[in-house]
């Protein structure tokens, strides 16, 4: 369980990173095509992410229901990731 919430804490840090480097690269892209391919890349790396965080979390509730809920619930908020980085 603490393995599931290591990796719960390090893709969501990762989240918060390609979401600054998002915000960096996309006023750039519009005049710059490199720029362009380079948001399109991490753009993907995001959805990547949003999709392991899921697994993650997926397995952190499986092992919950195995403890029968004795460990606190930690939930991870897409909108609360995007707030904090704005």
């Amino acid at each position: 369980y603490r393995s599931v919430l290591d990796d719960l804490t390090s893709c969501t840090t990762s989240l918060r990173q390609i979401n600054k480097i998002i915000e960096q690269l996309s006023p750039q892209a519009a005049t710059n095509r490199d720029i362009n391919r380079k948001l399109d890349s991490v753009k993907r790396q995001k959805y990547n992410k949003e999709q392991q965080l899921k697994k993650i979390t997926a397995k952190q509730k499986r092992l919950q229901a195995i403890l029968g809920g004795a460990e606190v619930q930690v939930e991870v908020d897409h909108a609360s990731l995007e707030e904090e980085d704005i």
